[in-house]
C-alpha cells in the first residue's frame, strides 16, 4: 500500500512540475572575452562590455546581442509561423 501510495505521488509530482514551466522571461548575459595573446588585445578590447539578452513568450523569442562598441544584432523567431527576422547595426 505504501509503495502504491509513494508511486501515485511521484506522478502527481512530476505532472505539476511539467505544468509549472514558465511560459514567458527574460534571461540576460554578461559577455567576458579575455585572451593572453598580445596579438589578440585589439579583438578582445572590441569586445569589452558585450552582453546578451534573451526575451520569450509563448510563440515569440527575441535575441539581442549588444557586441561591445563593434555591432548589435536582434533577431525575432515566430514559432508559429516559422518566420525569422534578423536586424544587424553597426555602432
Amino acid at each position: 500500500m505504501k509503495k502504491l501510495f509513494l508511486s501515485v505521488v511521484l506522478i502527481l509530482l512530476s505532472v505539476g512540475a511539467t505544468f509549472a514551466q514558465p511560459k514567458e522571461g527574460h534571461i540576460a548575459y554578461t559577455i567576458t572575452v579575455s585572451s593572453e595573446d598580445p596579438d589578440m588585445s585589439m579583438g578582445v578590447a572590441m569586445f569589452d562590455g558585450s552582453k546578451m539578452e534573451l526575451y520569450f513568450d509563448r510563440d515569440l523569442a527575441r535575441t539581442e546581442l549588444d557586441f561591445g562598441g563593434f555591432m548589435s544584432t536582434s533577431t525575432v523567431v515566430n514559432d508559429k509561423t516559422d518566420e525569422v527576422l534578423i536586424l544587424m547595426g553597426g555602432n
